[in-house]
């Protein structure tokens, strides 16, 4: 498939195979990061040309090797063989060298003849050489001149090199890869339109990643995308409604003029799943990857299935290929969010710009009416600007008007095409291709209006022509959905219920009724969809019985609760307020329902107590699971997907802690950590939700209100870390968990400082000193002056300033890190000191357990605890050995404590078993008994 013979390169044409010379030293000049406005070529065969057809030019001393040999190269391009006698006549009109020539030398560049007839042998090539280096030996710098002769051949080993132009030259002669194309017009903008990449300067894009959480703009998705595109392995998908200007934007990732760093148009291989593929992509991705070919690959509309078949592709060690798939949106799939960028409406000043530059004897004021009305769909916009004749207007149009405009695009009025549009609108999508069998469509969507399948197949097709249904292999649907959502309000006030029930609700298809409350999610503003949904969550309705609804019917579920949100929580409540763990476990799939629930302040509390539920009911032995997760990311300071108030949440928050039950105290501290995370805050999930507007959730507007969501948090923890509740010691390791986060980005000094000596006023916090420490340790380079001043003076506040606590804190736990003790060294050891550090802490750590051997109150105090903890109990052992005066008393002390201990940490006397030689044997026995 991506085999160029030189029979390929012999079969263009003369303006081809200059073309093709022209995009290869661009696609050279790209790969090797050159300004791809050094290559010039074009213009008229025929004409005089100097004898150079394509030039490079690139600044004096610029390194280039390869193909291109020198900053100044210039390519003679000739279809028919050049035998030495051609060559002369060629270099060398009427005896006198070509200017154009003359000009590379001395400029110790390069002339290469290219020829497509020629096929030279070494020995053939070695005369053409010598022909070429003969012609120019009386030039003045002859010997600075590089001269080489391409044929075929070797054009054809050039070609390879680059897949886009493996697929451009089979499209020229004739042996296109069905299917497959090379980088052009993908998006079919119409010829003679300004092909101009139109930037909108608002957010457009979703990452969901937390760095984006005011979204991107244009450029800087396009940028993103191609970072990521740039590399073999790596795999975007991107998604968005369609009309949005997808697949244009794909075109834009190879544009120049766009951004900065465009991807190499040369590398591009696309395709279109709704084409007839051959390969099919799957094959496609494999066959250039066992190539060892580089390409980026992109699939349009594409089914979440085959993305996941060529991701895998794309990432497998060894792949040559980087992958971006397009959405394929028409049937009731929902695109894999993990590596998408979300590419939403446009801004209306972008829309009304697109208009003007597509329609140019649009009016400013009309094309901000068809703006308004596209909702920043440029598919919409662009259909609506395109019925408006010249001294036609349509300002002051009702959306009704402008609507039917849309519609008809200068066609007149069809009531049957209008009515048949509606049928077809109430579902999602529809197979579109049989008209009967068991897997038919067409008929049932006929039958609600009283028209055949034929008769709706044909309208189907009327439709598409007009650009307001796309066509996926058998499947169909109505699109863009700002269309089709009210053309199925129209078919709800038009067609009785009780004929949708007859043929959809209780027809043979579950697919269809899938389908139909897919469409019915996002008609929450329609009377009818409300009427529906409401009858089927009432007793004995469709979705009544909700602990035993199948798989579908859950999916369905699912589907309409946008439509009653108030209703859909009452259901779920009702049905889960007696219900046992096994029902729990079944109804796993309400989870996300219920999370996009609490989005709406007035549902959040009830939201967050039945996401408890099911948190709890998560297994017998997990009492977290999905339900935990969405719990506790509700409390997120932003990408919570609520819109609760902060005083909302620590209230509820407050009464889990206060709880006598264990398991709500444990969602509590959970929750009160996600309050104060502030770098590791990753979503839930996704946050559609139907067609209501929705966003990430509550989030700060400037810095000001981050410092004062994190002030009242914590004075809200303060309060419970030095209470006497149960959560009390929970809480103040929350807090120190937290402390570098909050101090580092949260510019939380006041409040930790307060919290921490309030809580070291009752006695040696240890959690708050190491965190203390770390934080000097880790990030000192992203701390000022000040900042880290007040840092060291907590720190040296918190530090441990008697034997225990030094013991406490520097031996016990498992937190402390490689270069942990007392000394301000400690804290203010570099990374790259960390072997230097560790030498020393063992040392104190030795010198530690020597003071301990002889102060035998400190002994006492510290004995239960040696032995049920852990962290440097060797290295202490070993001082308390070598400090004490009877180390066997010492000994007989630990093993009588080790008896009393249900889960004893044995570290210790590992330690002080080895202090001797003599005692090494004796006592490692007892250690093994």
């Amino acid at each position: 498939m991506f085999e160029i013979t030189r029979d390929d390169i012999a079969a263009l044409n003369d303006e081809d195979l200059r073309t093709l010379i022209g995009l290869l030293c661009e696609a050279e000049l790209r790969r090797a990061n050159l300004p791809v406005s050094a290559v010039t070529y074009g213009g008229d065969q025929n004409a005089k040309d100097g004898g150079v057809d394509v030039r490079v030019s690139l600044p004096v001393g610029t390194r280039i090797e390869g193909f291109i040999p020198c900053a100044a190269t210039g390519f003679q391009v000739k279809k028919p063989d050049m035998p030495p006698a051609e060559i002369l006549k060629e270099m060398k009109p009427q005896g006198v060298v070509r200017p154009a020539i003359e000009g590379l030398a001395a400029a110790c560049g390069a002339y290469i003849i290219v020829s497509s007839t020629g096929s030279t042998t070494d020995s053939a090539l070695s005369k053409r050489r010598k022909a070429m280096a003969d012609a120019v030996e009386d030039i003045a710098d002859a010997g600075k001149l590089h001269l080489n002769f391409y044929d075929r051949n070797r054009i054809a080993t050039w070609v390879r090199w680059h897949a886009g132009l493996v697929l451009w030259l089979r499209s020229r002669i004739g042996k296109s890869v069905t299917g497959w194309r090379a980088f052009g017009s993908w998006s079919h903008v119409p010829a003679g339109s300004d092909r101009t990449y139109l930037l909108d300067d608002t957010a457009c894009f979703k990452t969901g990643q937390k760095e984006d959480s005011d979204g991107l703009s244009a450029v800087g998705g396009i940028n993103r995308m191609r970072d990521v595109l740039r590399n073999p392995g790596q795999v975007v998908r991107l998604v968005g409604l369609s009309g949005v200007g997808k697949t244009r934007l794909v075109e834009a990732l190879f544009d120049s003029a766009v951004g900065s760093n465009a991807l190499d148009p040369a590398l591009a291989v696309y395709a279109d799943s709704a084409d007839e593929l051959d390969p099919p992509p799957k094959g496609m991705a494999s066959d250039l990857v066992a190539s060892e070919i580089r390409a980026i690959v992109v699939v349009d509309n594409c089914p979440p299935a085959t993305h996941k078949q060529l991701a895998e592709v794309a990432r497998a060690p060894g792949s040559t290929i980087s992958l971006i798939t397009v959405e394929y949106d028409i049937q009731d799939e929902t695109p894999e969010g993990a590596d998408a960028f979300l590419l939403e409406t446009s801004s209306l000043p972008l829309i009304e710009k697109l208009v003007r530059s597509r329609f140019a004897d649009v009016s400013q004021v009309d094309a901000r009416t068809i703006a308004e009305f596209s909702g920043g769909n440029a598919r919409v916009a662009l259909a609506l600007a395109g019925t408006i004749k010249n001294s036609e207007t349509v300002a002051g149009l009702s959306h009704t008007e402008l609507f039917t405009r849309l519609f008809q695009q200068r066609q007149g009025q069809d009531a049957a095409l209008l009515q048949i549009a509606e049928a077809c609108s109430l579902v999602y999508s529809f197979q579109g291709e049989a008209l009967t069998g068991e897997d038919a469509e067409l008929p049932v969507l006929g039958g609600l209006i009283g028209k055949s399948a034929q008769d709706v197949y044909t309208a189907a097709a009327e439709l598409r022509r007009r650009d307001l249904l796309q066509q996926r292999r058998e499947w169909r649907a109505v699109l863009p959905h700002a269309l089709a959502n009210r053309l199925a309000e129209r078919a709800l006030q038009n067609i009785p219920y009780s004929v949708i029930e007859t043929a959809i609700v209780r027809g043979p298809s579950s697919r269809l009724l899938r389908s139909f409350s897919r469409r019915l999610g996002y008609l929450d503003g329609s009377e009818e969809a409300q009427a529906i949904v409401r009858k089927w969550l009432a007793p004995g309705g469709l979705l009544s019985n909700v602990r035993h609804l199948n798989e579908t019917r859950k999916a369905i579920f699912e589907n309409v609760a946008p439509v009653l949100p108030e209703t859909t929580l009452s259901v779920l409540e009702t049905a889960f307020a007696q219900a046992g763990e096994h029902a729990f476990l079944g109804g796993a799939r309400f989870i996300r329902v219920i999370r996009s629930l609490a989005y709406d302040p007035g549902l959040f509390e009830r939201a967050v107590k039945l996401l408890r539920k099911f948190a709890v009911m998560r297994g017998s032995k997990r009492i977290d699971g999905d339900a935990g997760r969405a719990l506790a990311s509700l409390f997120y300071i932003i990408y919570s997907g609520t819109r609760a108030p902060l005083a909302m949440r620590l209230s509820v928050l407050d009464r889990f802690l206060r709880s006598g039950d264990a398991l709500d105290r444990h969602f509590g501290l959970q929750a009160l950590e996600a309050t104060l995370e502030t770098d590791n805050i990753r979503p839930y999930s996704d946050f559609d939700f139907g067609a209501r507007s929705r966003d990430y959730g509550y989030r700060p507007k400037d810095v000001s209100e981050v410092g004062q969501w994190f002030e009242k948090v914590l004075g809200f923890a303060e309060c419970l870390a030095r209470s006497d509740l149960q959560v009390s010691k929970p809480v103040r390791k929350i807090i120190a968990r937290q402390f570098r986060g909050l101090w580092r980005d949260g510019a939380q000094h006041d409040a930790l400082e307060r919290i921490a000596r309030g809580i070291a006023g009752s006695g040696f916090w240890r959690d708050g000193w190491i965190a203390a420490r770390h934080t000097r340790q880790y990030d000192r380079d992203r701390l000022n002056k000040e900042s880290m001043q007040r840092l060291a003076a907590l720190e040296q506040f918190l530090r441990p300033n008697d034997l225990i606590n030094r013991v406490r804190g520097v031996v016990l736990g498992t937190d402390h890190g490689p270069n942990l003790d007392y000394s301000d060294n400690g804290a203010s050891d570099a990374m790259g000191d960390t072997s230097r550090a560790i030498v020393r802490v063992q040392a104190t750590v030795e010198n530690l357990g020597r003071d301990v051997a002889v102060d035998a109150s400190a002994f006492a105090v510290l004995l239960p605890e040696l032995i049920a903890g852990g962290g440097r109990l060797v290295g202490f052992g070993w001082g308390l050995a070598l400090g004490a005066q009877d180390p066997r008393a010492i000994w007989r002390d630990l093993v009588a404590q080790v008896a009393a201990t249900k889960h004893p940490n044995l570290h210790v006397l590992h330690g002080i078993s080895w202090w001797s030689p003599r005692s090494r044997s004796r006592h490692g026995r007892n250690l093994a008994r």
